[in-house]
């Protein structure tokens, strides 16, 4: 992907469970999950929402921003035709040039 573009994510505690040291002492364990991933553009969300917005959506306390994807988790669908009009994106110019070397 574009180095103007990124992917950011929501992250939820989706469980908690109680485990146990060797030494019989026990602590609570969470487990993450990772909610529907949002392209970012210039610093911005794609489908024009704020990164608070989503976050207080899905009750989450952190998020994730990377450059890559992260495979199996899915993206906003208004994010993805966004990108898909950029002409900054990579998939833009990819068409553009299939386009005219089908043409």
């Amino acid at each position: 992907m574009d180095k103007e573009f990124a992917y950011f994510y929501p992250i939820v505690t989706v469980a908690q469970t109680t485990a146990f040291r060797d030494d019989g002492t026990s602590y609570v364990h969470g487990v993450d999950g990772i909610r529907q991933g949002h392209i970012v553009y210039q610093g911005r969300l794609m489908c024009g929402k704020t990164q608070d917005e989503l976050k207080e959506g899905c009750g989450a306390k952190r998020h994730k921003v990377v450059r890559n994807r992260i495979d199996g988790v899915g993206l906003c669908i208004v994010c993805q035709k966004k990108y898909k009009n950029n002409a900054a994106s990579a998939w833009r110019k990819w068409s553009k040039m299939a386009e005219k070397s089908l043409g």
